[in-house]
């Protein structure tokens, strides 16, 4: 009797054992992406760049262009040794790393050039492979998404099927100001893709402002042709907004919701609507 409890006990372990054993490799087989960071110039990091179960050592150093203030050069250096090297006419330039797509084993560069108040020029989009950095795209304003303004942008959070968001500051619309949305992109076959949608999210940063009404008017339930009144605003009423809709001819329209939580779609385009307006530098 006492052999068979003995017996038991150790199917019971080995069996807890082989779960175990079990769940640690589906969780190694399932990796995440890797957000993205930014790298500070003059910095060294080491990465494992290409997957190889190695790290690089990686820094990256910005000078100024001797009898020319208008241009910056960018030099990258992968172990000691020089890689990527840019000189072109900006205010300075900003690198970030991140592992976009887990399944093509190596993590993506991007090397954005930018003007004052955080402009956007261009970002190059590289890889490093057989121990060379391989430009993959050259992206510029007129790859965003259609009737977006994408002159200012940041990478922001990675999904996991290799999606990622940049935050961009106003990209259309007036009447709410300066504002940060997301804007949906995707990896496909190495090059960055702008998903296609009309209806773009606020980040919580900007979702939290608050505007003071300075005239009355009027908000719908939809975008629909007839739609229904969602509710009226009077002089003195504070709203939040939290969405952007662009029609596909290029119509902008702002989602706000007011004290009660009631929320109602406005014309992007309109002015002087509120007292106040947040305005960057």
């Amino acid at each position: 009797m006492f052999r068979k409890k003995q017996i038991i006990c150790m199917v019971i372990v080995l069996s807890l054992l082989s779960g175990v054993a079990n769940s640690s490799k589906v969780s190694a087989s399932a990796p995440t992406p890797t957000q993205f960071k930014e790298l500070d110039l003059e910095t060294v990091y080491n990465e494992d760049l290409d997957s190889d179960g190695k790290y690089e050592k990686v820094i990256c150093k910005q000078i100024d262009v001797k009898n020319d203030e208008t241009k910056k050069t960018l030099t990258v250096y992968i172990n000691d040794k020089v890689v990527f090297e840019k000189t072109l006419k900006c205010q300075y330039y900003t690198v970030s790393l991140a592992d976009i797509d887990v399944d093509d084993n190596v993590q993506d560069l991007f090397i954005t050039t930018r003007d004052y108040s955080a402009i956007c020029l261009k970002t190059f989009y590289l890889q490093y492979r057989d121990s060379k950095l391989k430009l993959n795209q050259t992206i510029e304003r007129k790859d965003g998404p259609k009737y977006l303004n994408m002159a200012t942008y940041f990478f922001d959070h990675v999904s996991d099927n290799a999606s990622f968001e940049l935050i961009a500051n106003r990209p259309i619309g007036d009447v709410i100001g300066d504002y940060e949305c997301f804007i949906p992109y995707k990896l496909i076959n190495r090059k960055i893709v702008a998903v296609k949608t009309n209806t773009y999210n606020l980040t919580p940063y900007s979702k939290k402002y608050v505007y003071r009404v300075k005239k009355e008017y009027v908000t719908y339930k939809s975008l629909k042709k007839g739609a229904a009144i969602a509710f009226e605003l009077n002089s003195g009423d504070k709203v939040r907004a939290d969405k952007i809709y662009v029609s596909n001819k290029g119509k902008c329209y702002i989602r706000i919701i007011n004290s009660k939580n009631v929320k109602g779609w406005i014309d992007g385009s309109q002015d002087d609507l509120f007292v106040k307006v947040p305005i960057w530098d």
